[in-house]
Formats: C-alpha cells, sequence, structure tokens
C-alpha cells in the first residue's frame, strides 16, 4: 500500500514537493515496492531511483511483525470482550498509553533534536496523567453489551416505509 501514499512523503520537502512522486510513476513504484519487499531491488535503483534512498532488507520481517501483532491484539480483544473482562481490556489500553509515552520520552531524551525542554516535557507529564485518569473514569463503570467492533448486530427493517 505505500506506493498509494508515496507523494505524501515530500511534504516536508518544500513548495515542490508533489513532484517528488508524480503519480504518473504510480506503477513504476508499486513494482520497485514488490521488488523491495520480496529482496529483488538493485542496490543501484535503490540508490538512485527515489528522492531518498530505499532500504529493504528489513521489509519483510517488518511487514510479517507488523501483520501478527495486529492479528494478535485482534484475537485477544475478542477474547478478552466475549469473556465479558472489559476491565481487564481497559486497564491493558492504560498500560500500554504508559508504555508507549515512557518510550516516546526515552527516545526523546536519545536524540537531542527532540528536546524540548523541562516546560514541554511537564505538559506531557500532565497530559499522560489527564488521559489515563480520563480513561480509568470512564471506563470504570462496565459497558453493557459490548461487542467486537467486527461484529456487528444485524438491523431488520431499516428501509421499511413507515406509514
Amino acid at each position: 500500500m505505500a506506493p498509494l501514499i508515496f507523494s505524501l512523503q515530500g511534504l516536508g520537502a518544500g513548495k515542490d514537493w508533489a513532484s517528488l512522486y508524480p503519480s504518473s510513476h504510480f506503477s513504476s513504484n508499486v513494482i520497485s515496492g514488490i521488488k523491495c519487499f520480496l529482496g529483488l531491488l538493485s542496490e543501484e535503483s535503490a540508490q538512485n531511483d527515489f528522492p531518498e534512498p530505499a532500504t529493504c532488507y528489513l521489509s519483510l520481517g517488518l511487514v510479517l511483525t507488523h501483520s501478527f501483532s495486529i492479528i494478535s491484539v485482534g484475537c485477544a480483544v475478542d477474547k478478552i470482550v466475549n469473556a465479558g473482562a472489559t476491565k481487564a481490556m481497559y486497564r491493558g489500553i492504560s498500560a500500554g498509553i504508559i508504555i508507549a509515552v515512557l518510550l516516546m520520552y526515552e527516545y526523546e531524551m536519545r536524540n537531542p533534536r527532540f528536546n524540548y525542554g523541562p516546560v514541554i516535557d511537564g505538559l506531557n507529564l500532565i497530559s499522560l496523567i489527564l488521559l489515563v485518569i480520563g480513561a480509568e473514569v470512564y471506563h470504570r463503570v462496565t459497558l453493557s453489551g459490548s461487542t467486537f467492533e467486527t461484529e456487528y448486530p444485524k438491523v431488520e427493517g431499516i428501509y421499511d416505509d413507515e406509514e
């Protein structure tokens, strides 16, 4: 799917960003993406055919890891909701928020370009606290009839004319 959004990669390049990945190169971008995924893209093409050098050596592992992560989270949420343990799921979401913020903070500390100072760090901490407290308060009450998002209840008679 990446070739569909290739042109958006140039947004930070300035006024002429749309010319970096023109839509006329869509089919060649798709073919290059498949070659990159399969490890068949030549080093010369990877270095010279794009505005930025293409790196393909981790693509298969990244796609598989991403796919299995989404599948496992979907299965876990389905099992939790079907078991009626929505409070455990919401606690897990709160824990995930905290871990994600801590990892982003760690990344910010390692990269000096993203170090905005103690005021912004304080605002991020306050935002994290408010987010977790808000999520806990909102989900304190058990939601009746929780269902997994991809299971939709049948709607009968939605287009029947009532006179």
